[in-house]
C-alpha cells in the first residue's frame, strides 16, 4: 500500500514526489484501467521514453 512505513525489504512510497500528471496516471492505474485506456483518456503515449 502507498504511504505506509517501510518493511525490512520494501521502502515506503511517497506520493509527494510525483507530479500532478504522474498522479493522474496513478489514479487511473488504481481504477484498474489498462494502459491503452489510460493513454487515451489522458491524451498521452502508451509508451515511455525509458
Amino acid at each position: 500500500m502507498l504511504n505506509q512505513h517501510s518493511t525490512a525489504n520494501t521502502p515506503a512510497l511517497s506520493l509527494d514526489v510525483l507530479s500532478k500528471r504522474e498522479l493522474q496516471v496513478v489514479h487511473k492505474i488504481l481504477e484498474g484501467l489498462p494502459n491503452k485506456t489510460i493513454a487515451a483518456q489522458l491524451f498521452i503515449s502508451e509508451r515511455t521514453g525509458c
